[in-house]
């Protein structure tokens, strides 16, 4: 029982509340009815005492006038044993008229006379606990004050009485409690808990984003009333998110038109850039299909793909600030030239820098000649400073260009692009990059690239 009320107390619910408030309710008022009961019983009982008291001295105060007038020792003493034995009364004193008693069971003639038989004894439980409750009655001879007679009964009846009563009292306040909570679990069930387990289902239901759901009603109007109000608060919050929804398709229509116009943008000026250098019409693009590939084999997230792909579509935008016959020279660049190409990728990281890109798209195009060793340019930068992105177009850079045509020279073909990041696989080249773009090739994984615009595949292109 103990278990259960201290379980009652960690998980509190109305039902319980319910329970506990009416146990309690129902245990005080027990108690006040058993104690007004038990006040009263004893108070009739104490008054029913004293009157069979009483009435005893009334009959030995009859018996005994005529003994008393006469001074019958014999006849008073046989009179008052006789009736005590017969009653069983505790005590019994009988006294002259000079107040001197003639039957009483302290007395010493008494005990020698009668008391030695054994049949007339105190009564050894009227103690002070149980005590007396003791009646006198006057004797009269027409008129004349002959004795008196003082009888005493025990209250132990009344204490046998009392203990019973409150021993009832204890079992029928358990019974009560016992009773009281197998019918309010019962009836609270079935009435209250219930009813409010089916109103919070269906909130949980709501929460969950259900909000189209109507709780039904439960025929109790209190309940009901907390519903209606729930019912109504779900309608609004089901016109808000719908409201919410179509914002959120609304945002994602913008989002995706805003992609598209940077997508379109950044090609327009990819396309702007290979005007300017028509021998290598499609290098970015191309670029850009296998640095995604690589990217993708390697496990990076979309977000750095989107990020990537916009970098690779636009690493060579700096030679649009080249000029054009430097781009277009069917022979080997000088000293000059060349420095003055390869400044095209710190000119694209002054174009693109200005822009807000989600990414690092200028950071990644100025690092795009960079190599791991720090033999690269423009920086000379060394591997924990060259972003991954940047390493991936590295990789990619260099197997397009080699393997595609140049003003200067024919293609070198595929075999010496991937002989070549072989060779600085670790030193120049990421070595995760290298074999990423080395898995692609040689299993010649097409669903990512395509012969209609990429030569990779191409036979002639694998021809040195």
């Amino acid at each position: 029982m103990l278990l259960s009320l201290m379980s009652v107390i960690k998980r509190r619910t109305i039902a319980k509340d319910l329970t506990l408030g009416l146990t309690a309710t129902i245990i005080l008022v027990t108690a006040a009815v058993s104690l007004l009961y038990y006040v009263s019983s004893t108070s009739s009982a104490e008054k029913r005492l004293r009157d069979q008291a009483m009435l005893h001295a009334n009959r030995l105060s009859h018996k005994l006038a005529t003994p008393l007038v006469k001074k019958d020792v014999t006849t008073i003493l046989r009179t008052a044993w006789d009736y005590q034995k017969h009653y069983g009364l505790s005590r019994l004193r009988v006294l002259d008229a000079d107040g001197d008693a003639v039957y009483n069971p302290d007395m010493r003639a008494y005990n020698r006379s009668f008391r030695a038989n054994g049949d007339v004894k105190d009564d050894p439980e009227a103690t002070e606990e149980t005590g007396l409750a003791t009646a006198t009655k006057s004797v009269h001879w027409y008129d004349h004050y002959v004795g008196s007679v003082e009888v005493s009964l025990t209250r132990k009846g009344i204490v046998e009485a009392q203990q019973i009563t409150l021993y009832l009292t204890f079992m029928i306040m358990l019974s009560v409690v016992l009773t009281v909570i197998a019918v309010s679990r019962i009836l609270l069930k079935a009435f209250l808990t219930k009813p409010l387990a089916n109103v919070a289902q269906g909130i949980e239901v709501i929460a969950n984003g259900s909000y189209d759901r109507v709780l039904a009603s439960v025929g109790r109007w209190d309940i009901d009333v907390i519903i209606e109000k729930i019912n109504v608060m779900a309608s609004h919050i089901a016109a808000r998110d719908k409201r919410l929804r179509d914002l959120i398709e609304e945002l994602k229509v913008s989002r995706d038109d805003l992609h598209k116009s940077l997508e379109e943008t950044v090609t327009s000026l990819a396309y702007t850039t290979e005007k300017r250098d028509p021998y290598t019409a499609g290098h970015q693009e191309r670029v850009n299909r296998l640095a995604l590939a690589i990217a993708k084999e390697q496990g990076l997230s979309d977000q750095q793909i989107e990020g990537l792909h916009i970098a690779s579509l636009l690493h060579d935008i700096g030679k649009i600030a080249l000029p054009a016959e430097y781009l277009a020279k069917p022979s080997l660049l000088s000293n000059v030239e060349r420095a003055i190409i390869e400044n095209h990728a710190e000119v694209g990281y002054d174009i693109l820098k200005n822009i807000h890109f989600p990414w690092p798209v200028a950071e990644i195009v100025y690092q795009h000649h960079e190599h791991l060793d720090g033999s690269g340019y423009p920086r000379g930068l060394t591997d924990k400073e060259i972003h991954l992105e940047a390493k991936i177009l590295t990789v990619a850079d260099v197997v397009e260009a080699m393997s595609a045509h140049r003003p200067y020279r024919p293609s070198l073909g595929l075999t010496a692009a991937l002989d070549e990041i072989r060779s600085g696989r670790g030193t120049r080249y990421h070595t995760s990059s290298v074999d990423a773009c080395l898995r692609l090739l040689d299993e010649k994984k097409a669903e990512f690239f395509s012969k209609d615009w990429c030569p990779l595949f191409s036979s002639q292109s694998r021809e040195p």
